[in-house]
């Protein structure tokens, strides 16, 4: 059960923020408590969020009560994530995603002298690639090296990281 903040427009609850659901199919179903009558409630409504898609809902627990709310769902994860040595340089890459509207990038993350994954870099929605040319292994902990990648919209939403890899250096 995940609960919602809600603002009164005339006869709409809409939602104040956009509500962040990872990509999947959703049973949505409204109970609104009243003082003075019984709860409004509405019919399950069947909803289904795939990545990078803005989704606009609308449910009606009464005639007098309409919810409507805007779903932005996060860009799907990078798909293929290799990381290749060239001589004394580490070359990230992904596949491109494709057919996603308001993609607008890809984060890199690295980890740092304690081993925990923190931002490294950022790069454009055409970039399936990054070549690292500064690792030094005294930089690691225990001289290991890990990369992941996400995906990032014009709505600020982020992918899940791809599976980490690792490297010794």
């Amino acid at each position: 059960s995940t609960q919602f903040d809600l603002v009164l427009e005339g006869n709409y609850l809409k939602n104040s923020k956009d509500i962040l659901l990872k990509e999947g199919t959703y049973n949505a179903f409204i109970a609104i408590p009243n003082k003075s009558n019984p709860a409004y409630e509405s019919h399950d409504e069947l909803m289904e969020v795939r990545s990078g898609e803005i989704k606009e809902f609308e449910i009606v627990a009464d005639t007098n009560l309409i919810i409507k709310g805007v779903i932005d769902a996060n860009p799907p994860t990078p798909d293929n994530f290799q990381i290749i040595l060239i001589g004394d340089q580490l070359e990230l890459s992904w596949e491109l995603i494709e057919g996603i509207a308001d993609l607008a990038g890809y984060n890199i993350y690295r980890t740092n002298r304690e081993g925990r994954f923190v931002f490294y870099t950022q790069v454009a929605k055409e970039v399936s690639s990054y070549r690292d040319s500064k690792p030094k292994a005294d930089n690691y902990f225990n001289n290991r090296l890990g990369y992941a990648v996400s995906s990032f919209d014009l709505g600020g939403n982020n992918s899940i990281w791809t599976e980490p890899g690792y490297l010794y250096l």
